[in-house]
């Protein structure tokens, strides 16, 4: 007799405490301690909640259960219980699809930033690259449609160089021999052709503007102005 009421706890125990026959293998299982990096990741992320979750669900319901007898509409409740276990089962389907989800979205977002950065060190290189084309073109552009005549401009500065150039060269001795009497000591070329050079480039810039106010008033025929630039 005692060993049959023996048999019945322990069925009714085993009964109640059934999820002790999976839950270790299942947690151990979805941890994956002994797999592979990525594949225990994968378990981590994808089984890990929902097992936890089934879990405790299966230890919430024999609670439920055990309430059944002493509850009033029964059926109402257990029917209750059934959908909260669809609902769960729903939950761990969504769950896995936000994960899919945010993967792919990440993907995605990596392969825009990817594009984005890539574009624009493109578009940092060409404007490298270009920039010497386009600035000689708005400086032809400025040239050409512009009132001053920026190429005469050039080609007199130009000459004026050179003009600057070519009478340092050749003046440099005399000026070296004339200051080296005057203060009794002899001077360096160096010394001499850097501010001979200035001051011969200013005159001759001098006068080409003389030149061109000179033929500006004979235009305008303005004597005084004549006979004042022919006198300088």
């Amino acid at each position: 007799m005692f060993s049959g009421n023996g048999n019945i706890l322990a069925n009714i125990s085993g009964a109640i405490l059934f999820p002790l026959l999976f839950q270790g293998a299942f947690i151990d299982f979805a941890w994956g301690a002994g797999d592979e990096f990525w594949i225990m990741i994968g378990k981590r992320v994808f089984l890990l909640l929902p097992v936890l979750s089934i879990v405790l669900g299966c230890w919430i319901s024999i609670a439920c259960t055990i309430t059944v007898p002493f509850r009033q509409n029964r059926t109402d409740y257990m029917t209750n219980l059934l959908i909260t276990w669809w609902d769960l089962g729903k939950s761990i389907v969504t769950f896995w699809g936000g994960v899919l989800k945010f993967i792919v979205n990440l993907f995605v977002t990596g392969f825009w930033l990817l594009k984005f950065a890539v574009l624009g060190v493109w578009s940092i290189l060409h404007e490298i690259v270009f920039m010497p084309l386009r600035a000689l073109r708005n400086a032809g552009h400025v040239v050409m449609t512009s009132h001053i005549p920026w190429i005469a401009v050039n080609m007199t500065i130009f000459w004026c160089v050179i003009e600057a150039f070519i009478f340092t060269y050749v003046t440099t001795p005399l000026v070296l021999d004339t200051f080296s009497n005057i203060t009794g000591e002899q001077l360096s070329m160096q010394m001499v052709r850097i501010p001979l050079f200035i001051f011969l480039f200013f005159m001759i810039l001098g006068s080409y503007a003389v030149l061109s106010t000179f033929v500006s008033s004979i235009k305008s025929k303005k004597i005084s102005s004549i006979i004042g630039i022919g006198v300088i």
